[in-house]
């Protein structure tokens, strides 16, 4: 389901991109899948295949905000907003797992290695009635997402399969194919996934097609 979310975003928005609310939310938004009528939204589908990207946020002394990092395992490894003394703002550089070219990152500039090379940033900052909104829209519209100066910018692979609406993963066979190209992208880092899908390989190849797709029919 999250590789369907980020792959569609990414297709809409393009990878690295910031999409910003400008208005509050009412019945009819579905990009939140269950938004607060008094919060603004930020959201990125972030790529870091072609390398680290750095955020920039301006300071937010007058509200609260939050900034979820939450990978493809939707596990949230870190935050940025009032809780965690953000308030007057920052530079982050958010890193693919593994990247340790720390000679590369400029001072003052906090890492944030995800778990997983693809990600969602979410955004949200408090509104406090209907004529604040420019007041919020306008800090959103003072972040930024860019590559890393001295690391150039990498390819980011194209995911040319486009598959369909989250809420309509498939109940036969194909889900396997789904599940081996979400995890060939976001392979699972967590010492209980590690196992289970090491497990979960060695079994199927033992497991005739139409064995699995008899047993993802009689689940249903």
């Amino acid at each position: 389901v999250s590789t369907r979310t980020l792959r569609r975003y990414a297709r809409r928005l393009g990878p690295n991109r910031l999409d910003t609310q400008t208005r509050l939310s009412d019945p009819r938004h579905r990009s939140i899948v269950a938004p607060n009528r008094d919060t603004l939204y930020a959201l990125a589908a972030l790529d870091l295949r072609g390398g680290p990207v750095v955020f920039e946020h301006p300071p937010v002394p007058d509200r609260y905000f939050s900034i979820q990092l939450m990978d493809m395992w939707t596990e949230s490894f870190a935050s940025i907003g009032t809780r965690t003394g953000d308030a007057d703002g920052g530079v982050w550089l958010i890193t693919p797992p593994g990247w340790r070219r720390t000679a590369d990152v400029p001072p003052g500039v906090t890492v944030i290695e995800s778990p997983t090379p693809q990600l969602f940033l979410l955004g949200r900052y408090l509104v406090d009635r209907e004529d604040d909104v420019p007041a919020v829209a306008a800090i959103t519209r003072a972040i930024s997402l860019s590559s890393l100066a001295a690391d150039a910018p990498g390819a980011i692979p194209d995911d040319a399969t486009v598959f369909g609406r989250p809420q309509e993963v498939p109940a036969d066979a194909r889900f396997f194919d789904e599940l081996d190209d979400a995890i060939a992208a976001n392979p699972p880092y967590l010492p209980a996934d590690v196992d289970l899908f090491a497990r979960w390989r060695r079994a199927r190849p033992r497991v005739p097609v139409e064995v699995l797709e008899r047993v993802a029919r009689e689940a249903v």
